[in-house]
């Protein structure tokens, strides 16, 4: 419908019940086209005075007066009564309209319009339609009709009364009133809806009803009590709001938002669900770049999930004691004086700043930033890689830690959309420390991200904090699971909702730890699942990119390190080197051969510090080393053993009696562990990891081929191996 149809429209409702309302006892005068007098020149005086005339008389008598001396301009004497300012002597207008009459004309510069007809044409006729009389305020549509046009355009005319007269104050366009909304209702709940669908439904309906306070269509669901009614609601939490709301004296907040003010909209963002009972993240937009977080609690009544609470998103008490609190404590520093800078560029953030840094870490940030440099001047990194963002998120939140000895991985969730960091940490004597943040931009960070949540989510099996993922489906709405893969996992549950095992371990049992490496294949990467000190399980992880997000789209079991290049003897099998002694373990190919060194040898020094030793190599490489004493052949090629494993016992001096240029090397995190690389010419390195729970003990990993001249061949079959031989390290508490 036309913008001209809904003005007819609205003018024939509003004639008609004009009418209607003219049935009554007393009986109202109707509304007469006016034809314009043919009066040239000045206009004639009113015939009766204005002190008698009714809102709508007074408006008839004024344009009729006003219109009277344009009708005819073909000979071109007329009078305009805005041009010659007659319309100051009028006895039908007040002093302040003709004043803003006056006003309006000056400011004109070329061109302009009546502001007494709001228009820049003359009308051949118009109708004063019934006023609506408010006490001494009064107003009157008044419909103009053109030549040609059978149409009318309508305006208002704004009528006051001064001692006891009707005069006219302003004219304004005509405003089509807005229809009246009606009250939005509450949606039901139902089984099929899980906790962030009955949050989002709640939360669309509040922000509904309240409605646009800027279009004057507000209404307040606190004061109406419309929440008394909303079935997403417990019963206990419409008491406890009752109850918080009639303790309140002056002032209070909205126990639904936790603000005094109104967001301009809220989404769900993550849940997390714990057999009967659900929390969901709620964030709320109070305009851009301004957004918080607030805790939206559920419980399953009757089948049904229902809103039982609203908490502010404070998790974990602010203590280094445990992962989670320290994550917590660092990001709440650091996000905070992020957001100062922003304000007061004299405020500095600097994260060396910090003790919920290990040194190492901060290490590692400033050797990042300086390749970055180096690389882009003046561009750095482009990223934040303690947010791994650009921007800076309004909260981060810490989901339950796995912690294994004196690691642990966790993962924290941001205000921004589908934003997960995948967060390492390391026991000290004064609390837990971040050792490492994984931007989860590659398949191995994204899997790494997910088993991190989804092993910390389970807990610690021995104690009261186990959950089953599983059973509470805790897995749906991941963001860094596929819609399509998730509904794959729905499907494996029986009619009683059992499941034959967890379809994202590939086991009925629950692993110590995890590690991720790279897989073959793009797009995939390989879980190596430690179930013991002898036995490892290796899963095998597909993903497909979404954006800039990659997400798991099949999970099944794998061949161990895939991607070796093929031995003599079964290498789908892998054995395990655990030594209690010094509290390590790592596993390599069950085909290669593992030889242990004998130390003692002449010339060797007695205190000397290595304490033990192993030699690494396919069972080609062993069986030709064995087969070859006495001085090699100087035509033959060179064949070596791979790899080195060596345990060192001693401080950082000790250290610098093996490995020279032990204080330059290079810092990283493997595994979740730090380490120091050491490049040598003309191809090999050492990686070296400290032992986190002894201070005096280091195992170090050597690479004699992949990276050598002239060992290419040998380099072929152990590089698929190295980086996985690195990723199996594990450290044991030692026993004295």
């Amino acid at each position: 419908m036309s913008r001209q149809q809904m003005t007819n429209l609205f003018l024939f409702m509003l004639l008609l019940g004009l009418w209607v309302t003219g049935c009554g006892a007393t009986a109202v005068e109707e509304p007469a086209a006016i034809l314009i007098d043919n009066a040239p020149g000045a206009p004639a005086d009113s015939v009766e005075p204005a002190a008698s005339l009714s809102p709508q008389q007074v408006t008839e008598n004024f344009y009729n007066w006003y219109l009277a001396p344009l009708e005819d301009r073909s000979d071109g004497r007329f009078t305009n009564p805005l041009v010659a300012g007659l319309y100051r002597d009028s006895e039908y207008l007040t002093a302040g309209f003709i004043a803003r009459i006056d006003e309006t004309l000056a400011s004109f510069t070329g061109g302009g319009y009546d502001p007494i007809l709001l228009a820049q044409d003359i009308p051949v006729s118009f109708e004063v339609q019934e006023p609506v009389i408010n006490g001494a305020e009064a107003t009157a549509v008044v419909l103009r009709y053109w030549g040609g046009n059978p149409d009318p355009s309508p305006m208002v005319v704004h009528l006051v009364q001064e001692n006891g007269r009707w005069l006219i104050n302003n004219v304004t366009p005509f405003e089509i009133p807005a229809p009246e909304t009606a009250v939005p209702q509450p949606t039901a709940p139902t089984a099929d809806m899980d906790p962030a669908a009955v949050t989002q439904a709640f939360y669309d309906w509040y922000l509904a009803y309240i409605g646009d306070r800027a279009g004057g269509e507000f209404r307040n669901p606190l004061v109406d009590k419309a929440y008394q009614d909303n079935p997403l609601l417990t019963p206990d939490f419409i008491t406890r709001v009752d109850q918080t709301l009639a303790g309140f004296g002056q002032g209070g907040y909205d126990p639904f938002l936790l603000a005094q003010d109104i967001p301009q909209d809220l989404f769900t963002n993550w849940s997390m669900i714990t057999g009967d009972k659900a929390r969901v993240t709620v964030l709320c937009n109070w305009g851009s770049p301004t957004m918080d977080a607030i805790f939206a609690h559920l419980k399953k009544v009757d089948g049904a999930w229902l809103i039982d609470n609203v908490t502010p998103v404070e998790l974990y008490e602010a203590t280094t004691g445990t992962p989670e609190g320290t994550v917590q404590m660092f990001y709440a520093w650091y996000t905070d004086a992020l957001r100062r800078r922003f304000m007061d560029d004299s405020v500095v953030v600097d994260f060396h700043d910090s003790d919920l840094l290990t040194e190492s870490f901060k290490q590692h940030l400033d050797e990042m930033r300086a390749a970055a440099e180096a690389e882009h001047p003046g561009l750095g990194l482009g990223y934040d890689p303690l947010l791994c963002a650009q921007d800076v998120p309004y909260h981060v939140t810490p989901d339950q830690a796995l912690i294994t000895g004196d690691t642990a991985v966790l993962t924290a969730r941001t205000s921004f959309i589908n934003h997960v960091l995948p967060i390492d940490l390391q026991r000290t004597d004064t609390g837990w420390r971040i050792s490492h943040v994984t931007c989860a931009t590659s398949p191995e960070a994204s899997t790494k991200a997910f088993y991190a949540w989804y092993l910390g989510y389970i807990g610690d099996m021995s104690r009261d904090n186990f959950r089953n993922p599983l059973a509470d489906r805790a897995y749906r709405g991941h963001p860094l699971l596929s819609e399509a893969f998730v509904q794959q996992v729905d499907g494996m549950f029986d009619e009683n909702g059992a499941i034959g095992g967890d379809p994202f371990l590939q086991a009925q049992d629950v692993p110590q730890t995890f590690s991720v490496d790279p897989g073959v294949e793009e797009g995939t990467a390989v879980v190596h699942f430690q179930f013991g000190p002898d036995f490892v399980r290796h899963v095998l992880v597909t993903l497909e990119q979404q954006g800039t997000r990659w997400q798991i789209v099949g999970i099944a079991p794998a061949e161990p390190l895939p991607g070796s290049a093929p031995t003599s003897g079964d290498s789908a099998q892998t054995a395990v080197l655990v030594n209690d002694e010094y509290g390590f373990s790592f596993s390599y190919p069950a085909a290669w051969v593992l030889e242990a060194l004998a130390l003692n040898g002449p010339g060797m020094p007695d205190d000397w510090p290595v304490m033990a030793a192993w030699l690494l190599m396919p069972p080609d490489v062993a069986d030709y080393l064995a087969s070859h004493s006495g001085p090699p052949d100087p035509d033959a090629p060179v064949i070596v053993a791979p790899f080195n494993v060596e345990v060192v016992v001693g401080d950082e001096a000790a250290m610098e009696r093996v490995y020279f240029d032990f204080a330059e090397g290079e810092t990283a995190v493997i595994n979740n562990h730090d380490a120091i690389i050491l490049h040598r010419d003309p191809g090999y390195s050492h990686v070296i990891f400290p032992h986190p729970q002894r201070p005096d003990t280091w195992i170090v990993f050597t690479d004699w081929v992949t990276e050598f001249p002239g060992r290419e061949e040998q380099g072929q079959v152990a590089e698929p191996i190295w980086q996985p031989l690195l990723n199996s390290l594990q450290f044991q508490a030692t026993h004295e």
